[in-house]
């Protein structure tokens, strides 16, 4: 079964910073859980992956808003720019990404 897109930030009230993401999860929790394994495991050196959600993620009492679901090409992209997300991925190579 396929799910619209969710548009979704990732904040703290302990910093100003954005993380701006996507996913097609059924449930967007799953997704911020998925950040929120992944920063630990990084954090405990059980990863080398980092990802700029950490940037976030590290200032603690994190949540995870949901945006907006679309179709529409480019949603993400537009959010970062919008919100002016901390994400550290070029925007040109997050499309290329997307669109293989």
């Amino acid at each position: 079964m396929s799910y619209s897109q969710k548009i979704y930030k990732i904040v703290s009230d302990n910093t100003d910073l954005v993380y701006v993401g996507s996913t097609r999860q059924r449930w967007l929790c799953d997704r911020f859980s998925n950040h929120n394994v992944g920063y630990r495991r990084y954090k405990n050196g059980l990863d080398k992956l980092w990802v700029s959600s950490f940037k976030v993620l590290e200032h603690g009492d994190c949540r995870c808003v949901l945006i907006e679901e679309t179709e529409e090409p480019n949603r993400e992209e537009y959010w970062i720019k919008e919100l002016n997300a901390c994400n550290k991925k070029k925007l040109g190579a997050l499309l290329k990404e997307k669109n293989g």
